[in-house]
């Protein structure tokens, strides 16, 4: 958890395989899906999926040199408010 307010919590995770939908499938299960997310979060606000992959490390094929992709945070995350 990184931060907290009192109708959403703001965490990182690390996903152990590519299944699709496994994070959004997850955490809907246990009751807290993600932000403005159409398909399991049945939220009414309309706004877009608050969900990034900030960091991506990758195996190539034949020489599986490791390669990481880093993306940083977009604004609209920064001046999102948790409280809306």
């Amino acid at each position: 958890m990184i931060q907290r307010t009192e109708t959403a919590t703001l965490v990182a995770i690390r996903l152990q395989t590519g299944r699709t939908h496994q994070i959004r499938v997850h955490l809907s299960a246990l009751g807290h899906p993600i932000v403005g997310d159409p398909l399991y979060a049945h939220d009414a606000r309309q706004q877009r999926l608050l969900l990034h992959s900030w960091q991506l490390k990758l195996p190539l094929p034949f020489s599986f040199a490791e390669v990481r992709l880093v993306a940083p945070v977009p604004d609209s995350f920064r001046a999102f408010e948790v409280t809306q």
